[in-house]
Formats: structure tokens, sequence, C-alpha cells
């Protein structure tokens, strides 16, 4: 269980009462064959609004297998981010992100700032909302994903992968791919 408000990322994470505050901390005592639920919040990258080029993302999992990442009952979380990604997965099979919104920065940045970055590709130009780079049996659905300033949603080299019910929009404004 995952509550930015009422969690600490000293606790252990397996109840409500025990949940932990940052996406990552969970990501990070994940095993595989796991879900993870996320209460209503505001779930953001490190050094979020520092302005800097190479924030990472707000969650990466790495190497895991059947995770589902799930907003808890009810609830609708929010994960905001201004660097390489909100969502990340890398070499994951039987994923499943479903039920947040998550926001991008691509509205805060200017055109002046964007044109600059063009031969540098930095992540704070290229953001993804949700970016799986390799994986099987992807399931993303039921997502509201917007403003990133890369590509809404993304998946590469992956197989048996399904896109459904997610609304995206104002996505892919920034990046030099764009």
């Amino acid at each position: 269980y995952v509550d930015a408000e009422a969690g600490s990322d000293t606790n252990d994470g397996l109840s409500p009462s025990s949940a932990f505050a940052t996406l990552q901390k969970a990501s990070d005592a994940t095993t595989s064959h796991t879900t993870i639920y996320v209460a209503d919040g505001t779930y953001r990258n490190a050094n979020f609004g520092t302005s800097s080029a190479d924030n990472g993302p707000v969650v990466a999992f790495r190497n895991v297998r059947e995770i589902v990442l799930s907003n808890l009952p009810g609830h609708l979380p929010r994960i905001e981010f201004d660097g390489s990604a909100g969502v990340s997965g890398y070499n994951v099979r039987g994923f499943e992100v479903r039920g947040f919104e998550v926001k991008g920065s691509a509205d805060q940045i200017t055109y002046e700032e964007a044109m600059a970055d063009r031969p540098l590709h930095s992540r704070r130009f290229s953001g993804r909302g949700i970016a799986i780079w390799g994986g099987v049996h992807i399931h993303i659905h039921g997502n509201v994903v917007h403003h990133a300033p890369g590509a809404g949603i993304l998946v590469n080299a992956s197989d048996y992968c399904t896109i459904a019910r997610n609304v995206v929009h104002n996505n892919t404004w920034w990046s030099a791919n764009a």
C-alpha cells in the first residue's frame, strides 16, 4: 500500500495503516506477483520542481513479473512528473497499470526552452507518461495521461500488450522526437 499523505517510507507497506509514502519505495520493496494499491494523493519524482533537466521517473520497475500498480478502489491518485517518466517499466512481464491520472510538465515549458534543448534531448523535455521498455503481457488501462513532453503512453520492444480505456491528451509537445 502507498499513501502520499498518511504513509511513511519507514513503514512495511503491507497494510493501509502501514503504507509507504512514495511509489518508488513500493517498487523497491516489490517482489514478483505483487499488487500495489495507491491511495489518493499526489506522487512526484525526486527533485520535482527544481527545473533539473535530468530528473528520473516517479517510479521505475525493473526485471519483475506479475506486478499490478493500481489505484485503491474509490481513489484517483495523481502522478506528476518533470523527469523521464511518470511510470517506467524495464524488462517486465505480466505488468499492469490502472486507475491513475498521470500529468507531465509540458504546460510549464516554454517554446524557447524546448527549442534550446532540441540537440540535448534532456529528460525534462522528453518525459513520457507511462513508458515500458521491454516486456510481455503488458496491460495499461483506465488511466488519464496528459501534458507529457514526450509520449503519453509508450511501449517499446514488447509483446502481448493491451492499451485500453485510457484518456490521453496534450502530449508530445516538446520532445525532440515530436
